[in-house]
Protein backbone atom coordinates (compact mmCIF):
# COMPACT_ATOMS: atom_id res chain seq x y z
CA UNK A 1 0.00 0.00 0.00
CA UNK A 2 1.49 3.50 -1.06
CA UNK A 3 1.92 6.07 2.10
CA UNK A 4 2.53 9.73 1.62
CA UNK A 5 3.65 11.63 4.31
CA UNK A 6 4.88 14.78 4.26
CA UNK A 7 8.26 16.14 2.79
CA UNK A 8 10.07 19.31 3.49
CA UNK A 9 12.53 20.24 0.23
CA UNK A 10 14.81 22.69 2.10
CA UNK A 11 16.81 25.93 1.08
CA UNK A 12 19.65 26.33 -1.66
CA UNK A 13 22.84 26.36 -0.77
CA UNK A 14 25.17 28.80 -2.40
CA UNK A 15 28.52 27.46 -2.17
CA UNK A 16 30.26 24.90 -4.37
CA UNK A 17 31.87 23.14 -2.07
CA UNK A 18 28.58 21.56 -1.28
CA UNK A 19 29.05 19.15 -4.43
CA UNK A 20 27.64 22.41 -6.60
CA UNK A 21 23.97 21.47 -6.29
CA UNK A 22 21.07 24.01 -5.53
CA UNK A 23 18.85 23.30 -3.36
CA UNK A 24 14.81 24.23 -4.29
CA UNK A 25 12.80 26.11 -2.36
CA UNK A 26 9.88 24.56 0.00
CA UNK A 27 6.90 23.57 -2.43
CA UNK A 28 9.00 24.18 -5.86
CA UNK A 29 10.58 20.63 -6.56
CA UNK A 30 7.58 19.77 -8.35
CA UNK A 31 8.13 22.06 -11.42
CA UNK A 32 10.38 21.33 -14.39
CA UNK A 33 13.89 23.12 -13.96
CA UNK A 34 15.68 24.04 -16.99
CA UNK A 35 19.33 24.48 -17.23
CA UNK A 36 18.48 26.47 -20.92
CA UNK A 37 16.06 29.25 -20.62
CA UNK A 38 16.62 30.89 -23.61
CA UNK A 39 13.49 31.14 -26.13
CA UNK A 40 15.05 31.97 -28.99
CA UNK A 41 13.48 29.79 -31.07
CA UNK A 42 16.83 29.00 -33.30
CA UNK A 43 17.89 27.28 -30.27
CA UNK A 44 14.74 25.63 -29.08
CA UNK A 45 14.60 23.87 -32.15
CA UNK A 46 17.79 22.74 -31.46
CA UNK A 47 16.59 20.74 -28.04
CA UNK A 48 16.34 16.83 -28.59
CA UNK A 49 15.99 13.65 -26.20
CA UNK A 50 19.33 11.49 -24.86
CA UNK A 51 19.46 8.17 -25.26
CA UNK A 52 19.67 6.61 -21.55
CA UNK A 53 23.11 4.89 -22.78
CA UNK A 54 24.68 8.34 -23.15
CA UNK A 55 23.96 9.38 -19.50
CA UNK A 56 25.45 9.21 -15.97
CA UNK A 57 23.55 9.38 -13.15
CA UNK A 58 25.12 9.58 -9.56
CA UNK A 59 22.83 9.48 -6.43
CA UNK A 60 24.54 11.12 -3.58
CA UNK A 61 24.54 10.31 0.03
CA UNK A 62 21.39 10.10 2.54
CA UNK A 63 20.84 10.84 6.13
CA UNK A 64 19.14 10.65 9.04
CA UNK A 65 19.18 14.07 10.91
CA UNK A 66 17.95 12.16 14.13
CA UNK A 67 16.67 15.98 15.31
CA UNK A 68 15.38 15.96 19.11
CA UNK A 69 17.65 12.39 19.52
CA UNK A 70 14.95 10.42 17.94
CA UNK A 71 14.97 9.03 14.11
CA UNK A 72 14.13 11.53 11.83
CA UNK A 73 13.46 13.78 8.98
CA UNK A 74 15.70 12.17 6.50
CA UNK A 75 18.01 14.24 4.22
CA UNK A 76 19.08 12.80 0.67
CA UNK A 77 21.84 15.39 -0.91
CA UNK A 78 20.60 15.41 -4.41
CA UNK A 79 22.39 13.93 -7.09
CA UNK A 80 23.72 14.60 -10.35
CA UNK A 81 22.34 13.78 -14.31
CA UNK A 82 25.38 14.34 -16.90
CA UNK A 83 25.54 13.77 -20.43
CA UNK A 84 29.03 11.99 -20.61
CA UNK A 85 28.99 10.44 -24.53
CA UNK A 86 27.03 12.89 -26.59
CA UNK A 87 26.39 11.07 -29.81
CA UNK A 88 28.13 12.47 -33.42
CA UNK A 89 25.55 14.42 -35.50
CA UNK A 90 23.18 15.11 -32.24
CA UNK A 91 22.16 19.18 -31.20
CA UNK A 92 23.83 20.77 -28.99
CA UNK A 93 21.35 20.80 -26.55
CA UNK A 94 18.75 18.14 -25.11
CA UNK A 95 16.19 17.49 -22.85
CA UNK A 96 16.02 14.37 -20.42
CA UNK A 97 13.47 13.50 -17.61
CA UNK A 98 14.04 12.31 -14.31
CA UNK A 99 12.19 11.21 -10.57
CA UNK A 100 13.19 10.73 -7.36
CA UNK A 101 11.28 8.11 -5.05
CA UNK A 102 12.00 7.32 -2.15
CA UNK A 103 10.73 3.28 -0.35
CA UNK A 104 11.02 1.84 3.48
CA UNK A 105 9.30 -0.08 5.79
CA UNK A 106 5.43 -1.13 6.11
CA UNK A 107 5.44 -0.64 2.08
CA UNK A 108 5.96 3.32 2.03
CA UNK A 109 6.55 4.36 -1.56
CA UNK A 110 6.81 8.05 -1.94
CA UNK A 111 7.40 10.22 -5.34
CA UNK A 112 9.53 12.77 -3.87
CA UNK A 113 10.43 14.59 -7.30
CA UNK A 114 9.17 14.22 -10.92
CA UNK A 115 10.96 17.23 -13.19
CA UNK A 116 13.24 17.32 -16.48
CA UNK A 117 16.16 19.24 -17.50
CA UNK A 118 18.19 20.62 -20.74
CA UNK A 119 21.76 19.06 -20.95
CA UNK A 120 24.15 20.62 -22.77
CA UNK A 121 27.43 18.11 -24.67
CA UNK A 122 29.24 17.02 -21.59
CA UNK A 123 27.25 19.18 -19.28
CA UNK A 124 25.56 18.35 -16.28
CA UNK A 125 22.78 19.19 -13.81
CA UNK A 126 22.60 18.99 -10.04
CA UNK A 127 19.21 17.69 -8.64
CA UNK A 128 18.21 19.15 -5.55
CA UNK A 129 18.68 18.05 -2.17
CA UNK A 130 15.88 17.32 -0.80
CA UNK A 131 14.16 16.79 3.39
CA UNK A 132 12.09 14.40 4.14
CA UNK A 133 9.35 12.97 7.18
CA UNK A 134 8.99 14.15 10.55
CA UNK A 135 10.37 12.41 13.69
CA UNK A 136 10.12 9.75 15.12
CA UNK A 137 10.52 7.94 11.87
CA UNK A 138 9.76 4.12 12.19
CA UNK A 139 12.54 1.46 12.43
CA UNK A 140 13.74 -0.13 9.01
CA UNK A 141 15.75 0.65 6.14
CA UNK A 142 14.91 3.41 4.00
CA UNK A 143 15.89 3.94 0.19
CA UNK A 144 16.28 7.27 -2.40
CA UNK A 145 16.58 5.81 -5.70
CA UNK A 146 17.04 8.52 -8.51
CA UNK A 147 16.15 7.81 -12.23
CA UNK A 148 16.72 9.52 -15.72
CA UNK A 149 14.56 8.50 -18.52
CA UNK A 150 15.99 8.92 -21.77
CA UNK A 151 14.64 9.15 -24.99
CA UNK A 152 14.36 5.46 -26.03
CA UNK A 153 12.49 4.94 -22.81
CA UNK A 154 15.03 3.39 -21.11
CA UNK A 155 15.65 4.40 -17.79
CA UNK A 156 19.40 4.74 -15.29
CA UNK A 157 18.94 4.40 -11.94
CA UNK A 158 21.05 4.64 -8.72
CA UNK A 159 20.16 4.53 -4.76
CA UNK A 160 21.44 5.34 -1.30
CA UNK A 161 19.98 2.99 1.48
CA UNK A 162 19.69 3.66 5.16
CA UNK A 163 18.61 1.90 8.17
CA UNK A 164 17.12 3.29 10.89
CA UNK A 165 17.27 1.29 14.12
CA UNK A 166 14.29 2.87 16.69
CA UNK A 167 15.66 3.40 20.39
CA UNK A 168 13.69 1.18 23.56
CA UNK A 169 14.88 2.96 26.83
CA UNK A 170 14.64 0.62 30.20
CA UNK A 171 14.16 2.69 33.70
CA UNK A 172 16.34 1.54 36.56
CA UNK A 173 14.90 -1.91 38.68
CA UNK A 174 12.64 -1.48 41.72
CA UNK A 175 12.68 -3.69 44.61
CA UNK A 176 9.49 -4.34 46.45
CA UNK A 177 8.33 -6.62 49.73
CA UNK A 178 6.00 -9.26 48.38
CA UNK A 179 5.16 -12.72 50.52
CA UNK A 180 7.50 -13.72 53.35
CA UNK A 181 11.58 -12.79 52.00
CA UNK A 182 10.32 -12.82 48.87
CA UNK A 183 10.66 -9.72 46.97
CA UNK A 184 9.89 -8.22 43.63
CA UNK A 185 11.68 -6.83 40.95
CA UNK A 186 10.66 -4.98 38.43
CA UNK A 187 11.76 -2.62 35.21
CA UNK A 188 9.62 -0.62 32.46
CA UNK A 189 10.73 -0.97 28.90
CA UNK A 190 9.58 2.16 26.72
CA UNK A 191 9.82 2.18 22.53
CA UNK A 192 7.71 2.24 18.97
CA UNK A 193 5.04 -1.03 19.44
CA UNK A 194 6.91 -4.20 18.08
CA UNK A 195 9.80 -3.36 19.35
CA UNK A 196 11.65 -6.74 20.61
CA UNK A 197 13.95 -7.20 23.45
CA UNK A 198 15.75 -9.76 24.65
CA UNK A 199 16.22 -10.28 28.54
CA UNK A 200 18.97 -11.63 29.92
CA UNK A 201 18.80 -12.24 34.20
CA UNK A 202 22.05 -12.95 36.22
CA UNK A 203 21.06 -13.76 40.10
CA UNK A 204 23.62 -14.05 42.50
CA UNK A 205 22.53 -15.62 45.67
CA UNK A 206 19.31 -15.33 44.56
CA UNK A 207 16.50 -17.87 43.55
CA UNK A 208 14.20 -16.99 41.26
CA UNK A 209 10.58 -18.01 42.30
CA UNK A 210 8.08 -16.44 39.60
CA UNK A 211 10.48 -16.35 36.32
CA UNK A 212 11.17 -12.89 34.58
CA UNK A 213 10.14 -12.93 31.18
CA UNK A 214 13.28 -13.96 28.55
CA UNK A 215 12.11 -11.88 25.84
CA UNK A 216 9.08 -9.16 25.19
CA UNK A 217 7.87 -7.27 22.64
CA UNK A 218 6.46 -3.72 23.47
CA UNK A 219 2.86 -3.10 23.01
CA UNK A 220 0.73 -0.57 21.33
CA UNK A 221 0.94 1.35 24.48
CA UNK A 222 4.22 1.73 24.02
CA UNK A 223 5.61 -0.01 27.38
CA UNK A 224 5.77 -3.00 28.77
CA UNK A 225 6.86 -4.10 32.34
CA UNK A 226 9.23 -6.52 33.06
CA UNK A 227 8.94 -8.44 37.13
CA UNK A 228 9.81 -11.60 38.81
CA UNK A 229 9.61 -12.15 42.26
CA UNK A 230 12.95 -13.75 44.44
CA UNK A 231 14.74 -13.88 47.71
CA UNK A 232 17.94 -14.30 48.53
CA UNK A 233 19.49 -17.40 49.69
CA UNK A 234 21.59 -17.65 52.87
CA UNK A 235 22.16 -15.18 55.34
CA UNK A 236 23.03 -12.30 53.53
CA UNK A 237 21.71 -9.72 50.50
CA UNK A 238 21.72 -11.06 46.86
CA UNK A 239 22.05 -9.41 43.78
CA UNK A 240 20.59 -9.59 40.35
CA UNK A 241 21.38 -7.85 36.91
CA UNK A 242 19.62 -7.70 33.65
CA UNK A 243 21.25 -7.72 30.10
CA UNK A 244 19.17 -6.17 27.24
CA UNK A 245 19.60 -6.85 23.82
CA UNK A 246 17.16 -5.52 20.79
CA UNK A 247 15.76 -7.06 17.05
CA UNK A 248 17.19 -5.99 14.45
CA UNK A 249 16.26 -2.63 13.88
CA UNK A 250 16.22 -1.53 17.13
CA UNK A 251 18.16 -0.32 20.11
CA UNK A 252 18.28 -0.54 23.58
CA UNK A 253 19.35 1.96 26.46
CA UNK A 254 20.99 0.83 28.30
CA UNK A 255 21.68 -2.19 27.47
CA UNK A 256 22.14 -3.48 31.08
CA UNK A 257 20.67 -2.65 34.44
CA UNK A 258 21.77 -3.63 38.07
CA UNK A 259 22.85 -5.42 39.76
CA UNK A 260 20.44 -4.78 42.61
CA UNK A 261 20.30 -5.31 45.93
CA UNK A 262 17.64 -8.54 47.01
CA UNK A 263 17.74 -7.72 50.53
CA UNK A 264 17.51 -10.84 53.41
CA UNK A 265 14.01 -10.64 55.11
Amino acid sequence: MATELPSTVIAPIASKNVDRRTLLKAGAWAAPVLVLTTAAPAMAASVSSVPVAQLSVQSYSLSNLTNGGSPGPLLWNGGQIAWTSPGSGQPTTASVSYTVTLSGPGGLSVTLATSATNLTKYGSFEVPAIQWGTKPLASGSYTVTLTAIGSDGTKSATSNTITIASAVTASAPTVTPAQGNKHTVAFVLTGPAGAQVTITTTPVNVMISTAFPTSITIPASGSATVSGVCNSTGKTAGTIAFALSAAAGWTVTPSSLGPVTVPVK
